[in-house]
């Protein structure tokens, strides 16, 4: 690396250059190369399959999939707004659930989906054709949870609100992991410790629309390579 920068070029090329080091060092190597990059202002294509790396050390991430780039934009859009199922599914931890749409959407609309959960109002990041098999995905950290018989599951949004069991908890120390039951289909929860929960146990879920998100199948590729 120190050699590539002497030579001030125009554009460094990183291949997966963090792969053989041991987990607390790449988090202290990803930090200083993004140092660098910004003190030296040289422009570097990082490439990586280790979507965490990706996220913390790029100012744009391009997906790619069989050569094609399907979507490129900043970390946080990229992570918040996929517009297809391959980038919500290769870029971090998501729930799939399948669904009708009974007309076309487009980007930047609401609209309803039925599910095996009933009906959810989900937010469009890209146009979406009618189907029986469209996708609607949320992140894990974005479901609420809370005891179905606690003043806080009463005081939810009547909205994308279901009744679900809790069947297996996690604890991670700054989170725990919940798989809840709900309609037939398994949710994973992602939230901060603290809720009096054990398996077993009735709770109401509920899923942002905002963060609810109705995406094309199988992706739209965007660029060719």
């Amino acid at each position: 690396l120190a050699r590539a920068l002497t030579r001030e070029p125009a554009l460094l090329l990183l291949d997966e250059p963090l792969s053989n080091l041991d987990a607390r060092l790449r988090e202290q190597m990803r930090a200083e190369l993004k140092r660098l990059q910004r003190e030296t202002g040289v422009t570097a294509i990082y490439v990586t399959h280790d979507q965490s790396e990706a996220l913390a050390i790029s100012d744009r991430i391009a997906v790619m999939d069989q050569g094609l780039i399907m979507q490129i934009g900043p970390p946080k859009e990229i992570y918040e707004r996929p517009t297809s199922e391959f980038v919500a599914n290769f870029i971090g931890s998501t729930n799939l659930l399948r669904g009708l749409l009974k007309t076309d959407a487009t980007a930047g609309s609401v609209g309803l989906i039925e599910t095996r959960l009933g009906s959810l109002t989900c937010s469009f990041t890209a146009d979406v054709k009618a189907s029986p098999a469209t996708g609607v995905v949320i992140r894990p950290e974005n479901v609420v949870i809370e005891p179905a018989a606690s003043d806080a599951a009463t005081a939810l949004p009547d909205t994308n609100r279901c009744d679900g069991t809790l069947i297996n908890e996690t604890y991670l120390g700054e989170i725990v992991e919940y798989e809840i039951a709900v309609g037939g289909e398994t949710i994973l929860i992602r939230t901060k410790p603290g809720k009096a929960l054990t398996p077993g146990d009735a709770v109401m879920v509920h899923f942002p629309p905002s963060q609810t998100l109705a995406l094309i199948e199988d992706g739209h590729p965007a660029h060719g390579v």
